[in-house]
């Protein structure tokens, strides 16, 4: 239902492709959480710090929508992507642009 994609510290999260914030929360204890809507569908970035977008802003393709967090003790950043169309979890791996 998700993927959990390690990065290097430092490392932003990027819009997968254009669409419009629809929100930005945090749960407590954690970090922030970034949903985008592209049409019937919506990606969802969790494990973000350093935020740069807004519910209801415009995003381009690939561009940065926040900082994956580094965890000092564990010294690992990871970012746990999800797909969904409307209520329905999608498979996030097609979707990921090879490096």
């Amino acid at each position: 239902d998700g993927v959990y994609i390690s990065t290097s510290a430092g490392e932003n999260a990027r819009s997968i492709f254009k669409g419009i914030v629809s929100k930005v929360f945090t749960i407590p204890g954690e970090n922030y959480t970034v949903i985008i809507k592209h049409g019937q569908f919506y990606t969802l970035y969790h494990n973000l710090i350093n935020v740069r977008v807004k519910a209801g802003q415009n995003v381009a393709i690939k561009e940065d929508i926040g900082t994956v967090f580094t965890n000092q003790n564990t010294r690992e950043t990871v970012l746990y992507f999800q797909i969904w169309k409307e209520t329905e979890r999608k498979d996030p791996e097609i979707w990921l642009a090879p490096l």
